[in-house]
């Protein structure tokens, strides 16, 4: 099933220092504490960031990755800003030392010229934190004291901001950056001389290597650790620096898996870096303590579909979840009631969520936040809500309030026009979806839709989608009031989609509550008022197998990797899809 996908955006290189510096000069004026670190944590992926675009663009013109001198530049101050970073959380975010100035970020010589920059996914969706790094590297810091030699290569993306953490616990040069290109499950490596020799010039210094994951294969790691292991690297000089403690993945070499069974590998999971014995500040359940008080109960986790035990607790059904893909939760008890912090991004990615959050709250869509802290959004927790289990219960006034929500999120959050998949992208999952759920035949279906394309692109107007409909991603306040959750995070989600025009989230809305023809036409109606021009009914169409497409595919993808208790529930949910596409193609 296709499902995922990267999210590649462009972007001005100097737009890229100017926030930087936007966010530097916030730090500087905030005061101590948790959020004025989250804004540091900020630069510092801004930056990484600024180092994977430019260092992209030279391979691209070279032919392979290299040491270029814009990238190097640019490197060299995302290790300054890894060394404030590391400073900061050490200290309990008391200090960060000095930061670079704007006459600094300004001599790099960055230009305007737009780059391909691709999200770090872990720090947008799996809560994966820079100084989990720091501390991991620290450890090793401590062991080779008086040999602190060590060569960190970060592998792209996010391995340019994590590589750095790592560089700076280690005292280490700045690291070098490699993107292991050709298949996902059998990357290589191309290299220039110049960086080749570089990566070997020291046989005898640690060699680092730094990203998240490991994933299906972990063939990333693998591509760089077969260079450095042809190259005459001792197996013992080399440590892995993974985002996570576990095996490689099914598709992983028989090589790559008996190399990593006895390789070293350093991580430190969130629970370590954020849990009882770290110091006091850097505990999750300090980190909204100005919001809302000193915890009185011990930090309950309810990721992974437990949310469903404190609102559905008596419910004869849950809804399905996969609970590999859902973000982090916990629940926090204080003297002023009961919080919901929930995992939305770290850096801008955050702050932009935060934002979007206090929109919906202010126009009575969603529950307003109180803040945000460093990834996670501060919530109050509703206990007065039930959700929505039946149609029935809200049958009456949900076509309305559908519509309206929708109609809201069209003017408030208009996206660029390359946000999203292409209708070709979509086409082409909808096909491969459908020919794996329902059959070969059924795809045929959609050749039609290769003449009809082309209509609909003057009319793509692309907001920041919910995604995300289903009935069980709804709650009734005590005066009947609807509130949308999850409202936030799936138009950037770790998927092809990205974000799409509004006919994307009319086509959830229908195929979700099963709105009949006459409260279609209703919604639709709604819609157009806001959108200022009429939604297109054959282009609605599309979208309607594209999205019961796609939730195949999440569905059938959930399914494969769930445990045996979720198993009946995602069953349901795939044969929901099935029966609703087989209908509608």
């Amino acid at each position: 099933m296709i499902v995922y996908g990267d999210q590649v955006r462009r972007e001005g290189g100097r737009r890229k220092i100017e926030t930087i510096d936007d966010l530097l000069r916030q730090a500087s004026l905030a005061p101590r504490g948790l959020d004025r670190h989250g804004l540091l944590v900020a630069a510092l992926i801004e930056a990484g960031e600024l180092v994977q675009g430019l260092a992209d663009a030279a391979a691209a013109e070279a032919g392979a990755d290299g040491i270029a001198p814009l990238p190097s530049a640019a490197m060299a101050l995302t290790l300054v800003l890894a060394s404030v970073v590391g400073r900061s959380w050490d200290s309990g975010f008391a200090t960060f030392g000095p930061i670079p100035t704007s006459a600094t970020l300004s001599a790099l010589g960055v230009s305007g010229e737009p780059l391909a920059i691709k999200t770090p996914e872990g720090f947008a969706h799996y809560a994966v934190y820079p100084e989990a790094y720091w501390m991991a590297a620290r450890a090793v810091a401590a062991e080779r004291l008086g040999s602190t030699a060590a060569v960190v290569i970060g592998i792209r993306s996010i391995g340019t901001t994590l590589s750095a953490m790592v560089a700076s616990a280690l005292d280490a040069p700045a690291p070098v950056t490699i993107r292991p290109v050709g298949p996902p499950f059998a990357r290589t490596l191309q290299l220039d001389l110049k960086l080749d020799a570089a990566l070997v010039g020291n046989p005898r210094a640690l060699h680092a290597i730094v990203d998240e994951g490991p994933g299906l294969s972990g063939s990333t790691f693998g591509a760089v650790a077969d260079r450095l292991d042809r190259q005459g690297i001792a197996g013992s000089d080399v440590v892995f620096f993974p985002s996570h403690a576990g095996d490689l993945g099914p598709e992983a070499s028989p090589a790559h898996r008996a190399r990593w069974g006895v390789s070293r590998r350093l991580t430190l999971p969130f629970d370590r870096l954020t849990g009882p014995t770290a110091r006091i500040e850097q505990r999750i359940g300090h980190w909204a303590y100005d919001l809302i008080g000193p915890a009185l109960l011990p930090v309950k986790n309810v990721s992974g579909g437990w949310w469903r035990q404190q609102l559905l607790p008596r419910a004869p059904v849950w809804p399905p979840v996969d609970a590999q893909s859902e973000a982090l939760k916990f629940l926090l008890t204080t003297a002023r009631g009961t919080f919901l912090l929930r995992f939305v991004g770290v850096g801008t990615m955050g702050l932009r969520k935060l934002e979007m959050a206090r929109a919906l709250g202010r126009a009575g869509f969603g529950i307003e936040p109180l803040g945000w802290r460093h990834g996670f959004l501060v919530e109050p927790w509703r206990d007065d809500c039930r959700p929505i289990e039946h149609v029935d219960q809200v049958q009456e006034r949900m076509p309305h309030r559908l519509a309206t929500y929708l109609a809201f999120r069209v003017g408030a959050f208009p996206a660029a026009p390359d946000s999203g998949a292409s209708l070709e992208t979509l086409l082409s999952m909808a096909r491969h979806n459908i020919a794996e759920g329902l059959g070969h035949a059924a795809a045929a279906g959609l050749d039609r839709w290769e003449r009809t394309l082309h209509r609909f692109a003057p009319r793509l107007v692309r907001i920041a989608v919910d995604g995300r409909l289903q009935l069980w991603e709804w709650l009734q306040a005590p005066d009947g009031t609807l509130l949308k959750t999850d409202a936030l995070d799936h138009h950037a989600a770790h998927d092809l989609i990205g974000c799409q025009p509004v006919e994307w989230d009319i086509a959830g809305a229908i195929v979700e509550w099963g709105l009949s023809p006459d409260q279609q036409a209703d919604v639709c109606d709604q819609i157009a008022f806001a959108k200022g021009e009429a939604i297109d009914a054959s282009m609605l169409q599309f979208y309607r197998i594209a999205y019961l497409a796609f939730q195949l595919g999440c569905a059938q993808m959930a399914l494969d990797r769930c445990e045996e208790a979720e198993r009946s529930r995602l069953l349901k949910r795939l044969a929901f899809c099935k029966t609703a596409l087989a209908a509608t193609i």
